[in-house]
């Protein structure tokens, strides 16, 4: 493949990935100074400790040369390092659930049909639910189909924190 076409591909695929953890920002509060703090410092160890690992790529001495090159990949890695420690920092530091955005995030991502009940077998339209955009074709109609896969947490169809918000009162 020529090196242009690749190059675009890489600028497409990074900036939609990009895109997309930004587009998580929406929900949550930036008026919070909280927010606001974990958000820059994860944007700079994100980018200060990629450079830093780029820049001394013998760092990184374990013992092992697989594990050597893994971990210096990841370190580099400016949205690997960011993403961490923003998850980190968001678990770890305290503030409420509307202002870490899981109430918002979770109305968004709840769709009730016209009694209030949740109807997640129903088909819906892309219009009353945004979030059915990002689900892959003919695999999430599989995946809904699996009692037991609402219960892994690595899956889209995962709803365990769901039921402890559906609880609440909003």
């Amino acid at each position: 493949m020529p090196d242009p076409i690749l190059g675009g591909l890489m600028v497409m695929g990074v900036g939609m990935v990009s895109a997309m953890g930004l587009s998580y920002l929406q929900f949550i509060d930036m008026k919070s100074s909280r927010n606001l703090c974990i958000l820059g410092v994860s944007l700079m160890f994100g980018l200060i400790v990629s450079d830093w690992v780029s820049s001394n790529p013998k760092s990184i001495n374990t013992g092992n040369q697989e594990l050597n090159q893994v971990i210096s990949v990841l370190l580099s890695t400016a949205m690997f390092v960011g993403g961490m420690i923003g998850l980190i920092l968001d678990n770890t530091v305290p503030g409420s659930d509307e202002e870490r955005g899981i109430i918002k995030w979770h109305k968004s991502a709840t769709v009730t049909n016209r009694e209030g009940d949740s109807n997640e077998d129903e088909e819906i339209s892309h219009h009353k639910n945004p979030l059915k955009v990002y689900d892959l074709p003919y695999v999430m109609l599989l995946l809904r189909r699996i009692k037991c896969a609402r219960y892994m947490p690595f899956l889209p169809t995962f709803e365990g924190n769901c039921m402890k918000i559906k609880t609440r009162e909003v």
